[in-house]
């Protein structure tokens, strides 16, 4: 059986406490000895109770048999539990308990997580409705998902949202529709929905099929105020114009400001994360001209548009000195119709990052050479350096020799490409006085040049001072790096195991969906129950059971 399992955080920095730390509720009209004689509540065994034996409607349904014995008893003790822990704990506890393990999942299965814990009793859904803190996160990539959006924003009140959507519209006849794509009607209630909502929204993440949506969204977006936005993410398929013009929408560049700022200047000062798809390169410098409190600078599918793009000497931009993170991705087409090898005229060029302690450059495949001292330049301060299906050359050797402050290496699904680095390094000099980390992850269960890695962290102990050197591997090549001759005078050298981190570019999964079907192939909402039209749970099914099995 699977049980639920409650997360340690909570939003707002909130943390749940241990077990030597849990309130007192001796004083709650229960016995300390009644709480550990309560047998688990397993929420996925409650839902397949009630999936049992339910079918789709155009299959006869049959006779529903008596329950046995076994399942009688399992009904008295879940109904004993639930019992148990409503005398037990207070509403405040209760939905604190809820928040924790909702604060763990993805968006999307924040509305079925919440359906369950509504059907479960009576009680819980009261106090899953009054807890305003559990209906802030918005999830609409479905037409379906727009009437529990709406009773979300309701339940919500005045908290914070984060909000995420997905609008695709669909056109009649073509192969862009599909389950996921939206009629114009619904798709502009989406744009009119969050737009209204708009100013007292914490996050932000938008993405649009084409540049027709994009249009739509600004028209709803334009002026309107966003004084909580700390987070935003855009991604307008197929145009390059769609992200700046949203952007524009949502902070009013074009307004008439005094001093010629945005009229929307308040929250621009507050936004720290952005994430921009398909931007032209001239919008980074709007970019840096105004949000001057930006910490988090991401830039998926950074192709090369070369409009407006092919001058040479173009001014120095500087990043703003709260600029710690920034992730890009470039990929061959970036590099089609460069000058001269390893000379790029793109705006990457021209920026200065006098603070960024972390940079991320994702490649389209391993071989491929981003010519990183084209494109990034002045990183004293960078300590953290993540380089994902992309080479390195003998031309980057400026470059690495810049990072004086680095630390920590990432090499993520390029060990077979990157090898000449580790030998340059070895046979010629260590560029990074510093470093006393490096990680390396690579999806093919063949480990190229683990050897070498070894002999640039005994250079990092011998000839730098390094006290400690830590070698990261992932699963798979963790066997290999030990065997690679690690010796006693290598005791400064530590090899770890550990899971693949994620990036900021295409995340690995760090929360978790809801399992709430237990891989049932029955459909929940299938269910013959009678259905709340407040939710869409008959929240007094299993209270009814309860009820029923306790006069038995």
């Amino acid at each position: 059986m699977s049980y639920i399992s409650w997360s340690s955080s909570l939003p707002n920095g909130q943390v749940v406490p241990n077990s030597s730390q849990q309130p007192n509720t001796s004083n709650a009209n229960c016995h300390s000895s009644h709480r550990l004689s309560c047998p688990p509540i397993d929420l996925t065994a409650m839902i397949q109770k009630k999936n049992k034996g339910k079918k789709r409607d155009t299959v006869l349904k049959t006779p529903k048999s008596e329950p046995s014995d076994s399942k009688i008893r399992q009904g008295k003790a879940r109904s004993t539990a639930i019992n148990r822990i409503n005398e037990c704990l207070p509403n405040e506890l209760l939905a604190y308990i809820f928040a924790t393990a909702i604060n763990s999942l993805f968006p999307i299965s924040h509305s079925p997580f919440l359906a369950v814990v509504c059907s479960i009793c009576r009680h819980w859904r009261d106090v899953a409705i009054e807890a305003s803190e559990l209906w802030t996160t918005i999830y609409i990539h479905d037409q379906s998902h727009i009437p529990p959006a709406e009773l979300f924003l309701e339940r919500s009140k005045t908290r914070l949202l984060d909000v995420d959507v997905q609008v695709i519209f669909g056109r009649g006849g073509s192969r862009m529709t599909g389950p996921a794509t939206f009629n114009l009607s619904p798709g502009l209630r989406v744009a009119e929905l969050t737009s209204v909502h708009l100013v007292r929204t914490r996050t932000l993440s938008l993405k649009v099929g084409d540049i027709q949506g994009a249009d739509f969204f600004s028209l709803f977006y334009r002026a309107t105020s966003t004084p909580h936005l700390v987070s935003l993410s855009i991604d307008v398929k197929g145009s390059p114009r769609g992200a700046p013009l949203l952007l524009d929408s949502i902070y009013s560049f074009r307004s008439n400001g005094s001093k010629g700022l945005p009229s929307n200047t308040a929250s621009i000062s507050r936004l720290t994360r952005l994430e921009l798809t398909t931007l032209r390169h001239e919008d980074i410098r709007t970019i840096f001209m105004y949000f001057s409190s930006l910490e988090i600078l991401i830039l998926p599918k950074f192709g090369q548009n070369w409009i407006g793009s092919r001058r040479e000497n173009q001014p120095i931009v500087l990043a703003s000195s709260t600029l710690r993170s920034f992730a890009v991705q470039l990929d061959h087409t970036h590099n089609r119709f460069l000058r001269a090898p390893g000379n790029c005229s793109c705006a990457l060029g021209s920026l200065r990052f006098p603070n960024l302690e972390y940079l991320e450059v994702l490649g389209d495949n391993s071989s491929y050479n981003p010519n990183l001292g084209s494109h990034f330049k002045d990183m004293s301060k960078l300590q953290v350096l993540r380089l994902q299906r992309c080479s390195v050359s003998p031309a980057d050797a400026e470059f690495f020799r810049s990072l004086i402050s680095l630390n920590r290496l990432e090499l993520v699904d390029n060990l077979k490409d990157v090898e000449g680095f580790a030998i340059h390094c070895i046979t010629v000099s260590l560029p990074f006085p510093h470093l006393s980390s490096i990680l390396l992850s690579g999806k093919s269960g063949r480990s190229h040049g683990i050897s070498q890695w070894v002999r640039l962290a005994r250079l990092a102990v011998q000839n730098c001072g390094c006290t400690k050197f830590s070698i990261e591997v992932t699963a798979r090549h963790h066997r290999r790096m030990l065997l690679a001759s690690l010796g006693p005078q290598d005791e400064r050298i530590h090899v770890e195991t550990t899971d693949l981190p994620p990036g900021l570019l295409y995340p690995l999964p760090t929360n978790k969906l809801f399992d709430w079907s237990d891989h049932d192939e029955e459909d929940y909402y299938d269910s013959d129950v009678a259905i709340d039209s407040i939710y869409g749970f008959d929240s007094s099914d299993y209270e009814s059971l309860s009820e029923n099995l306790t006069e038995l």
